[in-house]
């Protein structure tokens, strides 16, 4: 995401995503683990929200809003109850993210980031390698 560039890419860097929200990298990381707390059968979120590991951790614009703006209700059972499902789609088109905003993500970072995530999740190597 370019700097004073209002409309995310579909997936965003910790930097990126703090200067988004116009907060610090330690707060974006604290939203990311709310984040990776909802994903799972049952929970708000796919596995898919989430990309890469450390530096090369890629976040779900879509999400990172989503879970921004509902954090709270999140963490309180009446008010999660009274949520809509997260809809990728629609948050990604409130959001103006659109094929040709997608069309500017890095396609070999993101596909790296993809393959060292998959070998990781097959067990084909160790967190140390990444």
């Amino acid at each position: 995401m370019a700097r004073n560039d209002p409309t995310p890419n579909k997936y965003m860097s910790i930097s990126d995503a703090a200067a988004f929200l116009g907060v610090s990298e330690e707060t974006a990381r604290k939203l990311i683990r709310g984040i990776k707390d909802e994903i799972g059968p049952g929970k708000r979120y796919s596995e898919f929200v989430l990309i890469g590991h450390g530096k090369t951790l890629r976040v779900s614009a879509a999400a990172f809003a989503d879970y921004s703006k509902y954090e709270n209700a999140l963490q309180d059972p009446s008010h999660r109850s009274a949520l809509k499902p997260f809809d990728i789609a629609a948050v990604e088109r409130a959001m103006g993210i659109t094929p040709a905003t997608v069309a500017s993500v890095d396609p070999d970072a993101l596909a790296a980031a993809c393959a060292r995530a998959l070998l990781q999740m097959l067990g084909q190597i160790g967190a140390a390698a990444l």
